[in-house]
């Protein structure tokens, strides 16, 4: 019943003069959750935060700025850091932060007395771990980017994934890419969805951005835009919907996305043995 796209329906903005996110002042934050952690990379954290006299909740990643041993494969820390740095004004700039289309971007810090032998500017909340054990090998300062938080909001996945969703999901992904932004990691772990069926779209570390060849216009139709759509309308409607029908039968999915995507500790039952 679904009909693959012939073109993604994008009106490519003009490139414009971005400026930076800003390095805020004056911070503090006590961290109330590790969502996630990579040794080499980044981590992220629920925190509650004081920024410029305003108490908030916020999501906070840290990423580690040492070089990574020569035979991590993966994109170092930095490198995440300076990309979503870039992209996050890239997306203030065209106000999709203020549209409600992904998160804001609050501004970004470092520890100028970094030291985590003696001391750590941020403490842990009580019961909860003490995440600077990540960073305790660190010898230059982490950087942080502080984003927004949202509470009611889950991952895209077997629970929320509708036809509306899908395509609410798909237009996040062409106003993206009309701000010169190619996402590159458009999967469910990346897609916020709120009890409403609206979506966010989250992590912007492995984006390609303008003035890269690859973001500008080749003829009428930029060919890994267009792919990025596609792909992901692909992976909605002939992979993972197909696979939630299975699933509300009782049935196991078919397809390796699908259950990359839709399997969750709680579904372990539906996984097919290789």
């Amino acid at each position: 019943p679904y009909v693959p796209p012939t073109h993604e329906p994008i009106n490519l903005l003009p490139p414009q003069i971005v400026m930076p996110i800003p390095r805020l002042s004056h911070v503090s934050f006590d961290i109330v959750e590790c969502i996630k952690h990579s040794r080499h990379q980044d981590g992220v954290f629920r925190v509650r935060v004081n920024i410029n006299g305003r108490h908030q909740d916020a999501i906070v990643k840290l990423f580690h700025v040492d070089n990574s041993p020569r035979d991590f494969r993966w994109k170092a820390g930095k490198d995440l850091f300076d990309t979503e740095r870039q992209a996050y004004a890239n997306l203030i700039h065209y106000n999709l932060c203020n549209n409600g289309l992904v998160p804001q971007c609050y501004g970004f810090i470092n520890f100028p007395n970094w030291n985590p032998v003696i001391s750590c500017p941020p403490n842990p909340m009580p019961n909860q771990p003490n995440p600077w054990k990540f960073f305790c090998d660190d010898v230059k300062s982490p950087m942080a980017l502080f984003l927004e938080y949202f509470p009611d909001m889950k991952h895209l996945s077997f629970y929320n994934l509708t036809a509306d969703v899908a395509n609410a999901a798909l237009s996040v992904l062409t106003c993206i890419h009309k701000v010169h932004i190619l996402h590159y990691d458009f999967f469910s772990q990346n897609i916020l969805v709120s009890p409403s069926g609206r979506v966010v779209v989250v992590d912007f570390g492995d984006v390609v951005i303008h003035p890269d060849d690859m973001v500008a216009y080749v003829g009428e139709i930029n060919q890994f835009m267009h792919r990025d759509y596609t792909v992901t309308w692909e992976m909605f409607f002939e992979h993972m919907m197909p696979d939630i029908m299975r699933m509300r039968q009782g049935k196991a999915p078919e397809t390796l996305l699908g259950r990359r995507c839709l399997t969750t500790d709680q579904d372990m039952s539906w996984m097919i043995e290789d």
